[in-house]
């Protein structure tokens, strides 16, 4: 696995924009996982502005196109889009709470599902689950 880090060399000035990481990910391989931060730390600030510019961006510079690409391969690949944890811009910290997530793979029926938030998603076909069964759900498709 790459990280960002590997991929480009880091300035001052990229500490200096908010969506940094979003166009450093975008030049990952498409074979690797990925993790940006900012959403968190717009969490961690409690700036809901930029906490939802930020996944603006991940989901239309980074999922989009990845997915864009995928769609086209001939070899089987799955698809999982979550965060590793909820860090609500109310109380600025960590919470150990459920996390929305997604899972896609060609032939995939979609659920009624049409926002991408945790209670949303917990309405979602998936259901609630907890670590060890969305692995296997994942790694089932």
């Amino acid at each position: 696995r790459h990280s960002a880090g590997d991929q480009h060399q880091q300035t001052a000035q990229d500490d200096q924009d908010p969506l940094h990481e979003v166009h450093v990910l975008q030049e990952v391989a498409l074979d690797t996982g990925s993790h940006a931060s900012h959403t968190d730390e717009a969490g961690h600030d409690g700036d809901l502005q930029l906490k939802l510019q930020a996944i603006d961006a991940l989901e239309h510079r980074v999922v989009e196109p990845i997915y864009r690409e995928i769609r086209q391969w001939e070899e089987p690949v799955c698809m999982a889009i979550l965060p590793d944890h909820p860090t609500p811009v109310e109380i600025r910290t960590h919470v150990d709470e459920p996390v929305p997530f997604l899972i896609w793979h060609k032939g995939i029926l979609p659920d009624d599902v049409q926002v991408y938030d945790e209670t949303s998603c917990s309405l979602g076909s998936y259901g609630l689950l907890h670590l060890s069964e969305f692995m296997n759900a994942f790694m089932k498709e």
